[in-house]
């Protein structure tokens, strides 16, 4: 997959924290070339006329000593909606193989796909979708 974004993260004020990522929706990939083209058509991700998916964070709340709830603008098929990504920060340090400072965080959510106007198949192939994301980055300490 595709995708360009970054993170600032502050670990002494998590609430001056921030995401944003803009993902190539043409760079799906489902290990399967007949599902890949499904989902890329005009019945799912449509990428002929919506070649991105962009989210961008719009506040950061903690929940406690190491998980927050990152709110955000999820755009996808040109509907924009927020949404709430539960991220649990796992540990920042020097990279084992690069020496950069780098931090971890491990992240859940789920939404439903028909707020964004992907309909199809619905209901006989599920509607919410849940996303995991586990992320590593490099940030100035």
């Amino acid at each position: 997959m595709r995708f360009s974004g970054g993170f600032d993260f502050n670990p002494n004020d998590i609430t001056q924290s921030s995401a944003q990522v803009t993902i190539q929706a043409d760079s799906l990939d489902m290990d399967d070339e007949k599902w890949n083209k499904k989902m890329k058509s005009k019945d799912y991700f449509h990428v002929d006329k919506f070649p991105t998916l962009e989210f961008h964070s719009t506040k950061v709340v903690p929940t406690g000593d190491k998980t927050f709830d990152l709110y955000g603008e999820l755009t996808m098929l040109g509907n924009t909606h927020p949404v709430i990504i539960k991220t649990t920060y796992n540990k920042s340090g020097a990279h084992p193989a690069s020496g950069e400072h780098v931090a971890g965080f491990s992240a859940t959510s789920s939404l439903l796909r028909s707020r964004w106007n992907m309909k199809r198949g619905i209901p006989f192939v599920g509607d919410e979708v849940e996303i995991r994301l586990e992320v590593e980055g490099n940030f100035q300490r």
